[in-house]
């Protein structure tokens, strides 16, 4: 493909413009320009609903199009369609001037509906071959991007769509600088994805996408989970795009970002009902949505119930100079430091602040899902110290996460909501009487009988707080209720929060938008409190503030939520892995080192031995990044679990001199030397193991291992597939963990905890974990090879690669130093035989 114009130089106009784009490109009038997607009559069916119903419409080079409307309306359904992704049920498709998809012609009307629903028509046509050749000038963001990033250095992420493309390494080197200087992220080249904040890890999902130079751009809800500075950072990014003369298709809900755009397409249903100029679309007349960073007070939707007077009554929350601190292998950072506040019983409280301030980690902590580092909380007058405390507040806290789609349990949306009451041992009357309250109060009766994963984002949102609605507790916290709902749905929503409130119950809402149905707001981190009913706003000092907070951990945009701690400054310095000496050896000669190491240790059989293995370890600990400190002392459970099954084996061994009994059981000499060397040295395994893991990335040992491979290639073997998928797999462990934990957090919340009950109700906690967790893997799996394929991966035999293994001076030097440590481990016998004689 030829290199077309650098980033660089297409953005060389000035700053990102705020106000609408333009209707021409830079080749002249949009009417005028070459046609990048047209679609004809097209319609999408999954299973038997309707997504899209006779969609036509023409794309052309340098236009700037939003496509809105309601959730469930085929949003998403149309981008993925327009990106070459999926191929319709029906119509006509053509993709960068080359037909696609080929059909029977004409809408899903009521009469051929059954007919498509069944299996696709004989007639259709997907051509495979022509969509990758498409493929190759579309470029997709989507709208969770965790869920695209592939690798676990950012710069080696943006360069992985290049290396698709069977680029020369010198071009790639400049379309990554150029790309991550469009996106202000060249300062975080070298940083790990997923400890960025949502909007960097969106902004370098964007950098991955112009790194290929896509001629169309679609973005799908891009910054529906950020904060008032994330979207800004990528509206900033999308606007620079667009300048550069590459069309855009934002998906969005917001009518202030559909504003910008010179053309707006409305779907409702399935249907095109608008398509025509922003400027003249009832959509971005509308009100702004109350995610938008200045919806103020006076904005309400619904009917506004004034709150309680709650000057009488007992607390709900007791927040007292609280502190959090994740732990973990790659960061040891506080979440929250020293944060105090008070909700009573019966008020409605917004918390806000900027992403990283740690407003979903104070969540857990409210919900009693965790127990603060330092300081205390109350729940009820209940201390959250100790896990049985915090399971006796499990029914009166009800618990809505920012990720709805991990709080859902069962195969049907009427089921899922009655795991809560059902978890809470209620009768079936008194359980359906409450799933159906539950439903009406959130509008979403209709839905009942539907699969909850086969939702879109905004229903499944709406589910989740039926869920914990139809528990009826006490208290309700929830991460973001509005986040990714229109309008109409997020006004249900709010609406749903006052009639909860004024039936008596405390509500605390995290929110980045619309605080007007709150009667007090807290913002963490400016120490700044909001009478929302009397529309003032007052800073008060940090001495007598009801929320204040130092954190740490503050980034530029903040972090991804809490599940995803991360260092603020790590990015801006250079790595500390970087700086060790064994982080800049080849990561062939790191793998070779390693395993001839790991080998010498089960050579170890004297106390000499042991002896020179263990200074071995300890040259090789003090020469690794000191995050390989952090990583053995996060091991200690798994090193204690090593040293215990090793010292079974005094138990095991009968020569030698007898030194006690235990029992029957005699405990001798031999039997403690046996016991204490095969522990000690699985244990240096495991340091050696975690050292080389510490030294470089996933990506970089399994390219490693693909280079030493590749000899294999010649035999038929596909040696770069199997490096990715290795690479894949490293990359996705961690996150799996995390989605266990989380849908586990949800769990308990909603009465369904592994840890406690009768052996039934246990059983039946693990059985409901094991749908989610399945549903998440696969979730995972179809956004990973949704991400691969817009990225134009298409197996390695047209792959290049952009870091090329070199080997150095210092790596024929470590492998020397390390076989003279193995040859020494080999002759220490003799060589004590030979003195001693």
């Amino acid at each position: 493909m030829p290199d077309s114009p650098t980033i660089e130089s297409r953005l060389a106009e000035g700053p990102a413009s705020q106000g609408p784009a333009t209707s021409s490109s830079a080749e002249g009038p949009a009417s005028e320009s070459p046609v990048l997607a047209r679609l004809d009559d097209v319609s999408f069916l999954y299973g038997r609903t309707t997504a899209l119903d006779g969609v036509s419409l023409t794309i052309r080079a340098g236009e700037y199009i939003a496509i809105v409307g309601r959730n469930g309306s085929g949003k998403s359904t149309l981008g993925r369609v327009l990106s070459g992704l999926v191929a319709p049920d029906d119509g006509r498709v053509e993709l960068m001037g080359r037909e696609v998809y080929s059909g029977v012609s004409g809408a899903v009307s009521a009469e051929k509906h059954d007919s498509l629903a069944g299996s696709p028509p004989a007639q259709t046509d997907a051509n495979a071959a022509e969509y990758r050749a498409a493929r190759r000038d579309i470029g997709l963001v989507l709208q969770n991007p965790a869920d695209q990033i592939v690798t676990t250095v950012v710069e080696d992420d943006v360069a992985f769509g290049p290396e698709n493309l069977g680029l020369e390494p010198d071009v790639i080197t400049g379309r990554v600088r150029e790309a991550l200087e469009a996106v202000d992220m060249t300062r975080f080249a070298q940083a790990d994805p997923d400890r960025l904040s949502g909007g960097q890890q969106q902004r370098v999902a964007i950098a991955g996408a112009l790194a290929m130079h896509p001629r169309l751009l679609i973005l799908d809800e891009p910054t529906a989970m950020l904060d008032a500075t994330g979207r800004d950072d990528v509206m900033r990014a999308i606007d620079a795009a667009h300048r550069g003369g590459t069309a855009i298709v934002h998906i969005t809900h917001m009518p202030e970002q559909a504003a910008r755009a010179s053309r707006v397409i409305e779907l409702r249903d399935g249907r095109i009902v608008y398509d025509g100029p922003s400027a003249a679309s009832p959509f971005c007349a509308a009100p702004r949505h109350h995610d938008s960073p200045a919806a103020s007070a006076d904005t309400q939707v619904g009917t506004h119930n004034t709150a309680p007077d709650t000057s009488s009554t007992a607390d709900a929350f007791r927040v007292e100079n609280a502190s959090y601190r994740y732990r973990d292998a790659a960061t040891d950072s506080w979440a929250l430091r020293h944060v105090s506040l008070t909700v009573r019983r019966g008020e409605f409280v917004a918390l806000t602040g900027r992403n990283g301030m740690g407003k979903s980690t104070l969540a857990t902590l409210l919900c009693g899902v965790d127990a603060p580092t330092e300081g205390t909380v109350r729940v009820f007058g209940t201390p959250t110290a100790t896990a049985r405390q915090r399971r006796s507040l499990r029914g009166r806290v009800g618990y809505v996460m920012q990720h709805p789609e991990r709080q859902l349990f069962a195969e049907h949306v009427e089921d899922d909501i009655a795991f809560g009451p059902s978890s809470l041992g209620l009768p079936t009357s008194e359980v359906r009487r409450r799933v159906q309250a539950a439903m009406d109060l959130l509008g979403i009766a209709h839905l009942a009988n539907r699969v909850p994963w086969e939702l879109s984002g905004g229903q499944q949102r709406l589910v989740a707080i039926a869920g914990v609605v139809a528990m009826e507790p006490e208290a309700i916290v929830l991460d973001e209720p509005t986040a990714g709902l229109d309008l109409e749905a997020a006004a249900r929503v709010l609406d749903a929060l006052r009639a909860l409130h004024a039936e008596g119950r405390t509500i605390v809402m995290i929110t980045h938008g619309d605080t007007s149905a709150a009667s007090r707001t807290i913002r963490l981190g400016e120490c700044t409190e909001t009478d929302t009913r009397a529309g003032d706003a007052r800073t008060t000092d940090a001495r007598t503030t009801n929320a204040r907070t130092t954190n740490a951990r503050t980034t530029d945009d903040g972090i991804a939520d809490a599940t995803t701690p991360s260092s603020a400054d790590a990015p801006h310095r250079t790595p500390a892995q970087n700086r060790a000496p064994l982080a800049r050896l080849d990561p062939r000669a790191l793998i070779i080192g390693t395993l001839v190491g790991m080998v010498g240790m089960f050579f170890v059989a004297t106390p000499l031995q042991l002896l020179w293995a263990f200074l071995g370890v300890c040259a090789v600990v003090a020469l690794s990044p000191r995050s390989l400190r952090g990583t053995l002392r996060n091991c200690h459970g798994m090193l204690a679990s090593v040293l215990v099954l090793g010292l079974l084996n005094v138990f095991f061994v009968r020569s030698g001199t007898p030194l006690a009994h235990i029992g029957s059981l005699p405990i001798t000499d031999e039997g403690m030397r046996n016991a204490v060397i095969y522990s000690l040295r699985f244990v240096f395994v495991l340091v050696l193991g975690l050292a080389m893991t510490a030294c470089t990335t996933p990506t970089k040992l399994t390219d490693a291992g693909a280079a030493m491979l590749s000899p294999l290639s010649r035999l038929g073997v596909h040696v770069d597939e199997i490096s990715l998928v290795m690479s894949l797999a490293l990359r996705f462990m961690p996150v799996m963990g995390a989605e266990l934990r989380t849908l586990s957090i949800a769990q308990a919340t909603r009465g369904g905890d592994v840890a406690s009950g009768s052996p039934a109700k246990r059983c039946r906690a693990v059985m409901a974990l094991i749908v989610p967790m399945c549903a998440a893997a696969l979730r995972h799996a179809e956004m990973l090879g949704t991400a691969l394929d817009a990225r134009c991966y298409e197996g390695g035999a047209h792959r290049t690669h952009w870091h090329r293994s070199r080997w150095g001076i210092h790596d024929a030097i470590a492998l020397l130093a390390v076989a003279g440590w193995m040859t020494a481990l080999l002759l220490l016998p003799r060589l004590v035989t030979i003195l001693a004689a």
